[in-house]
């Protein structure tokens, strides 16, 4: 249980009240979620369809990934990697728990400003907000914003510098081999239904 591992001694009431408001926000988070239904249309970004993804996490993921990377200027950016899509498709082929698992700590994300002392959510703040706030989350002493920044800046890095776009500012002049990758059916199939939207 989330309540048995918060050390509550010597908290001062605002931090109490913030404990209480993250705990409420996540029970929602699970209970409602802003997971999309079969029945909801696809979200739609750049003229591609997304099939996980709604078109709330798109706007959390481009803000996170914004702060989180390098600055413009200083490499590519997080749609010249097409991250969303990449990581909308690796949602695509996972269980449902894991799809929830990631609504969840986008839903969190999203609103986390909220109990730590800001008035807009996450994707409202302005990128030198967004950066210090998840420097706030990376550092501190609860294990659930730790997990949630930890996790998606991991997810972003990746996504990000195992893009061709990124390896010659890493020094990196590709696999080995030099064979062209080969695209699996799962990955054909995940093209095929998301085909650029007129």
């Amino acid at each position: 249980m989330i309540l048995e591992q918060l050390d509550i001694r010597g908290l001062s009431r605002r931090r109490l009240l913030g404990a209480v408001l993250m705990c409420a926000g996540a029970a929602a988070t699970a209970c409602g979620g802003r997971a999309r239904s079969s029945g909801d249309p696809p979200a739609v970004a750049n003229g591609r369809r997304f099939l996980v993804l709604s078109a709330d996490d798109l706007v959390t993921l481009a803000a996170f990934a914004e702060a989180v990377l390098p600055a413009p200027g200083l490499g590519p950016s997080y749609v010249e990697t097409d991250i969303l899509r990449r990581l909308d498709e690796e949602m695509f082929f996972v269980e449902a728990a894991v799809r929830a698992d990631l609504d969840a700590a986008l839903s969190l994300l999203e609103w986390y400003p909220l109990v730590s002392g800001h008035v807009h959510r996450f994707s409202h703040l302005k990128a030198t907000g967004r950066t210090a706030l998840i420097e706030r989350m990376l550092s501190s002493r609860f294990d659930i914003p730790r997990a949630i920044a930890n996790s998606l800046r991991f997810m972003v890095h990746f996504l990000h510098y195992a893009h061709p776009a990124t390896w010659a500012m890493t020094d990196f002049d590709g696999p080995f081999s030099r064979l062209a990758p080969q695209l699996s059916e799962q990955r054909l199939r995940y093209l095929e239904l998301t085909k650029a939207v007129s």
